[in-house]
């Protein structure tokens, strides 16, 4: 029996047998989740210490969806065991038994010759094995491609392909955890124009979801600017305009940012309120666990809970 095969059994079975009790991703509210170990996921982390993303104070969970940081593209183009050790699917139900999604991402800075390296042996390979995970745990797949370069991006559009030749796009407001297929991109167009102007067109296709702007570098700074490019479109580097609902802006809750520990006189509410204001999909945060070892851990945010009263009310 081909892969194809097994994928596309595994696939009609858990259409079937899924009872559907995830919130829904009419706006999003989404955080980074980099374990305990600056994103390496070497081990199961201790999930439990990331217990205010399941509740706001109300009740209901402060995010959507939880992105786990990072798989190497190298390793996954191996074959689908070739995650990080750390994503189990004990972490994983603990996010969606809340309801909350849960994304796999693929790449991020530290990987990306990586993906480079893993393109162009296999992107068909690849997006297989990255859709069996999909399966496999119940999960959506995240692309982080970080390099500016055109070179691997016709290759980057078969991955892209092929996994929604798999798993089929799904518009609905609760779909199927796998068929959530995501990309990043720089703050503004300026940084990953290459990347930015070929998502333009599976943004347009509907071969994936939404796209997250990554966050800038200052933790406290004022990003809509950079949001804005966006959605003007970049003419100097042909990139078209990209439609509100599915741009998804970045904010970071680690490296002392001022929206952790408060929500008032901090970047959130303005954020919160041109995300309103544009009608664009949401917000993300970048990044909960430990991004930047164990002396640098976010283990709970009261200011980014707020926003979620505010934003998800």
């Amino acid at each position: 029996m081909t892969k194809s095969v097994i994928i596309s059994a595994i696939l009609i079975l858990s259409a079937l047998c899924s009872v559907n009790a995830y919130l829904e991703l009419n706006k999003i509210y989404s955080a980074w989740y980099c374990g305990d170990d600056s994103c390496l996921w070497a081990s199961q982390p201790d999930y439990t210490s990331q217990s205010w993303l399941l509740n706001r104070g109300d009740g209901s969970p402060t995010v959507n969806a939880v992105i786990f940081c990072f798989i190497d593209p190298l390793q996954l183009v191996k074959g689908e065991d070739g995650i990080p050790a750390g994503f189990t699917q004990e972490v994983v139900d603990y996010f969606t038994s809340s309801g909350i999604y849960v994304i796999f991402s693929i790449g991020g800075e530290s990987y990306s010759s990586n993906w480079d390296q893993a393109l162009a042996q296999n992107p068909t390979g690849l997006a297989q094995n990255a859709a069996a995970v999909a399966l496999k745990y119940g999960v959506g797949i995240e692309i982080d491609y970080e390099t500016d370069s055109s070179q691997s991006m016709s290759a980057l559009t078969t991955f892209v392909k092929e996994y929604r030749n798999i798993i089929p796009y799904n518009s609905s407001l609760t779909p199927s955890p796998e068929s959530i297929l995501t990309v990043d991109l720089g703050a503004g167009t300026g940084y990953l124009s290459a990347i930015s102007l070929t998502s333009a067109s599976w943004l347009q296709q509907d071969l994936v979801n939404w796209a997250n702007a990554m966050v800038a570098g200052d933790p406290n700074g004022d990003n809509t600017q950079y949001w804005q490019q966006h959605l003007s479109g970049s003419s100097w580097n042909n990139i078209p305009p990209m439609n509100g609902s599915q741009l998804v802006g970045s904010l970071y809750a680690s490296s002392g940012a001022s929206d952790c520990p408060n929500y008032s006189g901090t970047p959130l509410p303005n954020s919160i309120q041109w995300i309103e204001q544009n009608n664009c999909r949401g917000l993300s945060f970048w990044a909960v666990g430990c991004p930047a070892g164990p002396n640098g851990c976010v283990t709970s945010c009261p200011g980014i809970q707020q926003g979620s009263l505010n934003f998800l009310a």
